[in-house]
This record gives structure tokens, sequence and C-alpha cells, in this order.
């Protein structure tokens, strides 16, 4: 099912990779900001990522899963991956919430 994991690299090529995805996934059990997910949200790739992600509960609430509830995350690769229509609204949602990370509003 997927066709790339991608490994930790230098960011601009991080860049390069994710805004050619279609979809991430940003699993973990630590608490964290989500850069990741804000990224991906700029990019318009629609992210799946664990609750403990605080962006991934403000930009996409619905795409968020327990860490290992595997049966939820597979439910929503299938979703995203066989549902255009929900891929595209979640990412011109991912791209219009993202606006409240950006430069400006950190003021």
């Amino acid at each position: 099912m997927f066709t790339k994991v991608q490994e930790r690299t230098a960011y601009g090529e991080y860049i390069r990779q994710q805004a050619n995805a279609l979809i991430n996934i940003d699993i973990t059990h630590d608490y964290t900001y989500g850069r990741g997910v804000v990224d991906c949200a700029a990019l318009g790739v629609p992210t799946i990522g664990s609750r403990t992600i605080e962006a991934q509960r403000s930009i996409w609430p619905t795409l968020a899963v327990e860490p290992g509830n595997d049966a939820d995350l597979r439910y929503k690769v299938f979703m995203l991956l066989t549902n255009d229509a929900l891929r595209d609204e979640l990412k011109l949602q991912g791209e219009t919430k993202c606006e409240y990370y950006s430069l400006e509003k950190s003021y």
C-alpha cells in the first residue's frame, strides 16, 4: 500500500518529496507541535496523524488517530486513497487552516 517511506533528510529535500505526495502519515506517541503536519497542510497534502500532535488536532481533526490504532489508520488511508473528492476537500481545509501557523499570526 505504501510506495515510499521517507527517512530523515535535509529540510529542502523533505519539502520536495512531500510536495509530490498524495497523502502523508505522521504517527508518534510523543506530544508535539506538528511542524510536519503544518508543512503538509501548506503543500496541500492531507495528513493522517496522531492525536498527540497539536497541529493534527487543529488542521485535520477527522484524520487524527490514537497511536497504535492500526485499524483506524488503515481505514483512513483507504478512505483518502479511494475518495478523490474527500482528499480534495481535506487538501483545501489544510491549505486554509495552516494560515493559523503563519509568521504573521505568530507575531
